[in-house]
């Protein structure tokens, strides 16, 4: 009784994480641009990673034919995908931007059933325009006025259609190598889309030294974000099966709104809370329907 509650605390305190990456990124824009932020987030998680796998038993070769679909995976995500949450969140509110990231299972689901046939059913229909509804009212301002810049609406978008694709793929892999793994693997692959952009176009990031709190950050969003929240993640999965564990990422948006409206300052309206709200509900409905959602549990580190 008293470890499946330990196993419960430890879920919520992964979604908290991920919810405050949110607010850690933002503070992070002040000194570096989306792209220096991720490639330094990127850098450290992937040298702590590195370790654990150099000291762990499990380091399982990836297989020949596998090479392929793990650097398709790691184009999707974390490239594609860090680009665009990052830039959209640049250009948008960490309330908005956590809403549009929360809805990768609903678009997962409805492009599971475009592509591959699958059918949606009630409570997968009922979710998604639910979900649909309060993205809607989350992106208004005060007046009514639309609180997304195009820019990051477009990153955004980039970020919910890479990870929902990334989903979809992953769940190919996800029973031959561990989390850990994949995560490690694409996070070093990851490495060699984005030098060449940071040679090209920020080649100065390591001449002007950071201040102490963007530094405590980054480590925030490589240590905690990147690591720490995917471990007990995974031992979430472990203990409780997919469909309990990935429920509890549909708190992620809610945190993020509490961080933002605490540390941020930024404003809430009645209708703001009255969207994530409906997005939570509907993320639920959906998760109600299909514990099972395509291996999205795997992206979720990259946040």
């Amino acid at each position: 009784m008293i470890r499946t509650a330990l196993d419960y605390a430890g879920l919520v305190l992964a979604m908290l994480l991920w919810g405050a990456t949110y607010i850690w990124s933002k503070e992070v824009f002040g000194f570096y641009n989306p792209l220096e932020t991720i490639f330094i987030r990127v850098a450290i998680s992937t040298f702590i990673l590195f370790c654990w796998r150099f000291f762990s038993s499990n380091r399982k070769p990836v297989s020949p034919g596998d090479r392929a679909l793990v650097l398709l995976l790691s184009f999707l995500q974390p490239f594609l995908y860090f680009v665009g949450e990052n830039y959209g969140l640049f250009y948008a509110s960490a309330t908005v931007a956590a809403v549009f990231i929360g809805t990768i299972p609903i678009i997962s689901m409805l492009l599971g059933k475009m592509i591959f046939k699958q059918s949606l059913g009630l409570h997968g229909t009922i979710g998604a325009t639910i979900c649909f509804l309060g993205v809607i009212l989350v992106i208004f301002s005060e007046n009514w006025s639309v609180a997304l810049k195009p820019l990051g609406g477009l990153g955004l978008i980039l970020a919910v259609l890479s990870g929902s694709f990334y989903g979809m793929l992953v769940i190919k892999l996800g029973n031959r190598y561990s989390p850990l793994t994949l995560v490690y693997l694409q996070n070093r692959n990851a490495l060699l889309f984005f030098t060449p952009l940071i040679l090209i176009f920020n080649p100065n990031i390591f001449l002007r030294p950071p201040p102490i709190t963007i530094i405590n950050n980054i480590l925030a969003l490589a240590i905690f974000g990147s690591v720490a929240a995917f471990a007990l993640f995974t031992h979430g999965i472990a203990r409780l099966g997919m469909g309990k564990a990935y429920s509890f990422s549909n708190l992620i948006p809610v945190f993020t709104t509490f961080f933002a409206f605490i540390f941020l300052s930024e404003t809430l309206h009645w209708y703001n809370i009255l969207g994530v709200a409906l997005v939570v509900c509907g993320l639920f409905f959906v998760n109600k329907k299909k514990p099972q959602v395509p291996a999205v549990s795997i992206s979720c580190p990259n946040r």
